[in-house]
């Protein structure tokens, strides 16, 4: 039979090939794609992967691309991977534009565009896409979500280099986490965002925004901002312009600026509650000038200028269990500030006038801020200075030993295991306070003790972080 089909194959217009070169390409267009050579997908300009594409998988071969008018995403269901393929413009369009829903799209890198990313920018709602492991680079804005950008997650994105913003966000109920958004700059401008927010309800947690012009820009309201790390941008690390956000346990540190600016412009900004977040060495530690802001327990200290700046527009701020330590200037600076509310707030240095402070008990009491030499007012392992000893405590020398993590603003008080100097925190701290809080170990002791080695002081990094997984479960 094959040697039926060769003949025949000679003698209909293959008779100039030889026997074998026959054969060769029965041969070749015979063969069926295997794992190890799969099938995938070449780009062009204007490609659109519409309904026909529906719940399919499109692995794009790795290339670079250059893509006037991008590609598009009109189905619904389909999962892009670009397999880490450069897709280029000429400053114009959209890289790639995401009008479907339920998309996921991966591993592309986009690059010159006026968006790189872009999701709902026509009046019709885009849900529940996913964007990750994605770069955005050198376009105006890397990724913008539009109006009806509803429930989308972007995660593990890098923007960098971008004109205007990293990611601008103006739908509603979107996740923005794990991403990274640097050096988004314009020497000629000012208002260059490493992530703006103008919508509702989202949610921008445990992102990188570094060295941008300007860190994050919240406009809308009822937005949740946690465990970010703002670090080393040009002016502000996280300015409020919009109400009722929630702003909790994020970092700024090195910012020129203020590390948290609250800050009633054009647009209501009122209602803003900042709980539990750390400024360090910024311009100013905290900046307010907004109605019926709550700070409450955020530790703002080693600040250039003003640990807490709050203007005449900061009515009725409600302070509680912060820390305003060691700050350059002052600790808390007033200009003709309505009356401030606090209750068991830290701070040494107060301006001379302009300043109306009232405890929540109807009476004026300084508390001073905490001091390695007076421990005694203290009590001994409160790391994160809430009055108490528990697995936070634990969870902050963890975070500081061994993820990056900010250093206590007492470091005498993670120096639990009694040896006395200069307080250093190491591993033998923190196995002397896993022992003390759950296999009924020795009492921690603070700063000054009995001289010698702790308990278990010997485990290795690895056996400390076992125990202290399994304590915690």
């Amino acid at each position: 039979m094959g040697l039926i089909l060769v003949l025949s194959l000679l003698f209909s217009g293959c008779a100039q090939d030889s026997t074998g070169e026959a054969i060769k390409k029965i041969t070749e267009k015979s063969v069926v794609p295997t794992d190890k050579t799969p099938e995938c997908t070449v780009l062009f300009s204007g490609m659109d992967f519409n309904q026909d594409y529906n719940r399919q998988t499109v692995n794009v071969c790795k290339n670079t691309y250059n893509l006037a008018e991008g590609i598009n995403i009109s189905g619904n269901g389909i999962t892009l991977n670009c397999n880490n393929s450069n897709i280029i413009g000429n400053g114009s369009e959209k890289g790639i534009e995401i009008i479907g829903n339920n998309n996921t799209i991966t591993k592309c890198n986009v690059e010159n565009y006026e968006i790189g990313f872009s999701l709902s920018l026509y009046l019709m709602e885009t849900q529940n896409n996913i964007l990750t492991e994605n770069t955005a680079k050198s376009n105006n804005r890397g990724f913008g979500l539009g109006d009806f950008a509803l429930n989308n997650t972007i995660t593990n994105n890098i923007s960098k280099e971008n004109y205007s913003a990293g990611f601008e966000i103006r739908g509603n109920s979107n996740t923005i986490t794990n991403n990274i958004s640097l050096d988004n700059l314009d020497t000629g401008g000012y208002h260059v965002y490493g992530i703006v927010i103008g919508g509702e309800e989202n949610i921008i947690s445990n992102n990188l925004v570094s060295n941008n012009e300007r860190g994050v820009e919240i406009g809308g309201a009822r937005n949740t901002v946690s465990n970010n790390k703002f670090f080393d941008n040009k002016t502000t690390g996280l300015t409020l312009v919009g109400p009722n956000n929630t702003v909790s346990n994020n970092i700024a540190k090195g910012n020129i600026g203020a590390g948290f600016y609250v800050w009633e412009d054009f647009q209501n900004a009122s209602n803003n509650v900042l709980i539990g977040n750390y400024s360090k060495q910024n311009g100013r530690g905290i900046s307010v000038q907004a109605e019926n802001t709550n700070l409450i327990g955020n530790i703002v200290s080693e600040n250039n200028q003003n640990g807490l700046t709050m203007y005449s527009e900061s009515n009725n701020l409600d302070l509680s269990t912060n820390y305003f330590c060691y700050n350059s200037v002052k600790d808390i600076s007033c200009t003709d500030s309505n009356q401030t509310t606090f209750f068991f707030d830290h701070f040494d240095t107060i301006g001379e006038s302009g300043c109306n402070l009232f405890s929540s008990e109807g009476f004026e009491t300084v508390n001073s801020c905490p001091v390695c030499s007076d421990l005694n007012s203290y009590v001994c392992g409160d790391v994160d200075l809430d009055g108490n000893v528990t697995v936070a405590d634990l969870t902050y020398l963890v975070n500081y030993l061994f993820k990056g993590g900010e250093p206590p603003l007492l470091e005498c008080m993670g120096n639990v295991d009694g040896i006395t100097g200069s307080y250093p925190i190491d591993v033998a701290d923190l196995t002397y306070f896993v022992n003390y809080l759950f296999k009924g170990g020795t009492a921690l002791v603070c700063g000054a003790g009995t001289a010698g080695k702790s308990i278990d002081a010997d485990l290795t990094e690895k056996q400390v972080m076992q125990i202290y997984n399994e304590a915690i479960k």
